[in-house]
């Protein structure tokens, strides 16, 4: 591969070389490796038996974990390697605009030209007709929607979104602390949860002060949160995603273990899930063989739950929209549309047909 110099002014070299670009700059990140298959990166970068596929791999990839499992799904994990990403750049210049922001440009980008440029590419390329239509193409899996476009950084998503029209973005407040909260209610708790009801009203507030704590970002601090209410554990396993969470940190460790609030949410979570699991309709508990004791409930059980009546919600949310002829994109526990939409009817409607009582966040792109 050494040898192997790529015809860059050949068309579908460069087309090819700026699908990759795309994605290695709107779906990777250059600083935490996520695991991706190869099917997923063959589609972009071409089959790495290809001299031109394998020449970028090498370029724009870095892997951090070379361990997989056919039988286990486990995938390679890769973060975007930014040299190389700038050095490709360089070499298919020709094809790329220049860094001055076209007058036409409607959209407030924050991302440098030719970066928007590449993952405007990819985007047309793969989901564009999905765009137009509206009609996306969902795969299901644990009862959640998936669509590829998803993948999309929202930094280059959300600005691209409004391009096609979609400026309208909605998010459930507090989506799985409420519906975790609720059915456990559904299911005979009626119980005071200080930390969780705190949780649940000032969401923000309390997000950003374990933030400050714990000196998390406030997207990993939400994240670290969530991974709570399906019971994550907190210790000093460093396999414990909580402790991957907070960079197997022993002080910030110690801290979560000990913190007052986090100790206090994490008890009204675990009343929350004995009563949904003492009501034996939700999670069929095993027992093992040879003490015939009862197996604990995992994590994956618990989000599977969760993931059901998420689910569940979105269903409504979706079935709401095309009566009143709104095209929007799916994001689990949110969507993106075309139009503005009635919030406090669209409210009423999922508590109707659900009995979850939510509220809905709206921005405009």
């Amino acid at each position: 591969m050494a040898n192997y110099i790529p015809n860059f002014d050949d068309k579908r070299v460069s087309a090819r070389c700026k699908t990759a670009l795309g994605f290695a700059v709107g779906v990777l990140s250059t600083e935490k490796a996520k695991p991706w298959s190869t099917r997923y990166i063959d589609k972009h970068f071409g089959q790495q038996q290809n001299k031109l596929g394998k020449s970028l791999r090498a370029s724009l990839l870095i892997c951090e974990d070379e361990h997989w499992g056919m039988h286990t799904g486990k995938c390679k994990q890769y973060r975007a390697n930014a040299e190389g990403i700038e050095c490709l750049k360089e070499q298919i210049a020709h094809v790329l605009p220049d860094e001055v922001i076209p007058a036409t440009l409607t959209t407030n980008w924050e991302q440098p030209v030719r970066d928007n440029h590449l993952v405007r590419h990819l985007m047309e390329r793969e989901y564009g007709d999905q765009l137009r239509s509206g009609e996306f193409d969902y795969r299901i899996s644990s009862h959640r929607l998936w669509n590829n476009l998803q993948n999309i950084r929202s930094v280059y998503r959300k600005p691209m979104m409004s391009e096609y029209g979609y400026s309208h973005n909605y998010d459930i407040e507090a989506c799985a602390p409420n519906i975790i909260e609720q059915l456990s209610r559904r299911y005979g708790n009626d119980l005071y949860m200080p930390a969780l009801d705190d949780y649940i009203i000032g969401r923000t507030a309390f997000r950003k002060q374990i933030s400050e704590e714990f000196e998390l970002s406030l997207k990993d601090t939400k994240v670290f949160l969530n991974s709570l209410f399906c019971g994550a554990s907190v210790g000093f396993n460093p396999q414990f995603a909580t402790s991957i969470m907070l960079d197997n940190d022993t002080a910030k460790i110690t801290l979560a273990k000990e913190h007052p609030t986090i100790m206090q949410l994490r008890e009204d979570i675990k009343l929350c899930w004995c009563h949904i699991v003492d009501s034996k309709q939700e999670i069929s508990r095993r027992r093992k063989i040879v003490t015939n004791r009862l197996q604990p409930v995992t994590s994956r059980e618990r989000w599977s739950v969760y993931f059901k009546y998420e689910a569940e919600v979105i269903s409504s949310i979706s079935r709401y929209l095309r009566e009143l002829n709104i095209k929007c994109f799916l994001e689990h526990d949110g969507f993106t549309s075309d139009k503005a939409i009635n919030v406090v009817e669209l409210c009423s409607r999922v508590k109707l047909d659900t009995g979850f009582d939510l509220n809905i966040d709206y921005n405009q792109y």
